[in-house]
């Protein structure tokens, strides 16, 4: 199995220099995931050998959140 993503991480803010306010974390990414054959066969010298994939496919990952935070006396 191999696989991997990347993406965007923000969190906007409200209010953010009140006592008490609210933020909105979200994650955007985009990422693959792949079944393949073991690499015994393989050799130093074969650079374009990389395996059998068998199975892969693309994901989307979207994920929101919303946060209380309280800012305490500095």
């Amino acid at each position: 199995m191999a696989g991997g993503y990347g993406g965007l991480f923000i969190e906007p803010i409200v209010a953010g220099k009140s006592p008490v306010h609210v933020s909105f974390p979200i994650l955007f990414a985009i990422g693959g995931a792949a079944l393949t054959n073991d690499w015994e066969d393989w050799e130093w010298e074969d650079d374009y050998h990389h395996g059998t994939s068998y199975d892969s496919d693309v994901f989307f990952v979207l994920e929101p959140g919303v946060e209380l935070e309280f800012k305490g006396e500095g």
